[in-house]
């Protein structure tokens, strides 16, 4: 790319005043530097060419979540099953009763929070959790979700709040009541 579209950067400056949180990376072929330059100025985030773009976009999109998972606005509380799941405290509040949970278990189960009603693959959480570690895998994530259903089920081997979802994932059911941040008072 010798200089860059004008509808780049226009599209590029829109963007950044409307979503002003937002990541944007832009994948091209070769460039010059002013050209780079030109484009990181409209706001674009990173600028990604050559051989080895996926593993460096690979290492950009976790830097990005890194950095939201961070910010104080983050939604940390969620009511569940007559109680509370409290990511910030890492326990879940259920008949008048803290439970605790280890880090993975609240990997676990904040990833399912933040999609909660929905199917996620098996793949991703152990991508989200464990990265392309080759000793950890679907196996390490029934064994973590059968810990999670022991602490969080009435009956673990009948569950209704983590279920399955044959040949592609896990479901966390909870009531339609929204997230709310972790400044906000509990919730009883």
């Amino acid at each position: 790319m010798q200089r860059p579209d004008g509808r780049l950067l226009d599209i590029t400056r829109a963007w950044r005043d409307v979503l002003v949180d937002s990541t944007i990376v832009v994948v091209g072929g070769r460039a010059t530097q002013s050209s780079r330059i030109a484009v990181l100025e409209a706001g674009v985030n990173a600028y990604l060419s050559g051989p080895d773009l996926v593993p460096e976009l690979r290492a950009r999109v976790r830097a990005t979540l890194r950095r939201f998972r961070t910010q104080d606005t983050r939604l940390r509380r969620l009511p569940f099953a007559g109680g509370v799941i409290d990511l910030d405290a890492r326990t879940v509040q259920m008949g008048g009763r803290d439970i605790h949970l280890t880090p993975t278990e609240c990997g676990i189960l904040e990833h399912l929070c933040l999609h909660a009603n929905q199917t996620v693959p098996s793949e991703d959480l152990v991508r989200v959790l464990w990265g392309a570690d080759p000793q950890k895998g679907v196996h390490s994530l029934r064994l973590f979700i059968r810990k999670l259903r022991q602490k969080l089920e009435p009956d673990p081997t009948n569950p209704r709040y983590i279920v399955t979802q044959p040949s592609m994932g896990y479901r966390l059911e909870i009531s339609s009541t929204p997230l709310t941040r972790s400044a906000d008072p509990p919730l009883h």
